[in-house]
């Protein structure tokens, strides 16, 4: 009888350990799903975060150079001061001379940045470039729909990031290389957008837009 009982107790523990294997499968599913649950919500938050803000910059510009001419002077510091950007995303240097100015402008995104600058690429002078440079790709496609829809975005150009900047004033690297996307008063080509948006996992955005 105890050669019995010890039997019905080896059996009852080999069945424990296969529950307690199957428990800690599910349990690690459940932490795996959990981690890209919530790495998926950051990432909408940031995208939603990133659109509010190239709007809002977007208008601020507008609202900055209203009545003028043209944009000639835009540039980060110029720009910064007209709080196109929130203070506490702007990197700033003071020279030997005590003179600051703004070196970059931090995006959305980790290790993404924004820049703005009147669009000395055609004369007169009276559009900007915005680029949103070094974004993930799944920001792409939002942040282009968005943009396309702004009534005083013009030319938009998108492609594969390029780890050198774009020269203050024009389109750089994204002119030659990129694609483009919506052209001058046109519609959106979401076909050429699709293709841009997947040039890559990080992605570079150029806009031209016209000052109200």
């Amino acid at each position: 009888m105890n050669q019995n009982n010890s039997k019905s107790i080896a059996r009852q523990q080999g069945f424990t350990l296969v529950e307690l294997g199957i428990s800690m499968v599910l349990i690690a599913s459940m932490v795996l799903a959990g981690f890209y649950i919530i790495k998926r919500i950051r990432t909408d938050a940031a995208i939603n975060a990133a659109i509010a803000s190239t709007t809002i910059s977007l208008n601020q510009a507008n609202a900055g150079f209203a009545g003028m001419t043209t944009t000639t002077g835009a540039n980060l510091t110029t720009l910064a001061a007209m709080n196109i950007w929130p203070k506490e995303r702007l990197v700033k240097s003071t020279n030997a001379s005590g003179v600051t100015a703004v070196d970059k402008v931090m995006g959305q995104f980790s290790g993404s940045e924004e820049m703005m600058w009147a669009n000395t690429t055609v004369t007169p002078v009276g559009t900007f470039v915005y680029h949103l440079w070094n974004i993930p790709q799944e920001a792409c496609m939002p942040l282009i729909k968005n943009l396309a829809a702004h009534p005083n975005t013009l030319t938009i150009y998108a492609g594969a990031h390029s780890e050198t900047k774009p020269p203050s004033g024009g389109i750089g690297h994204i002119y030659s290389d990129g694609i483009k996307v919506k052209a001058g008063t046109g519609a959106l080509s979401l076909t050429n957008a699709g293709t841009a948006c997947n040039k890559g996992n990080s992605i570079d955005i150029a806009i031209e837009f016209d000052k109200s």
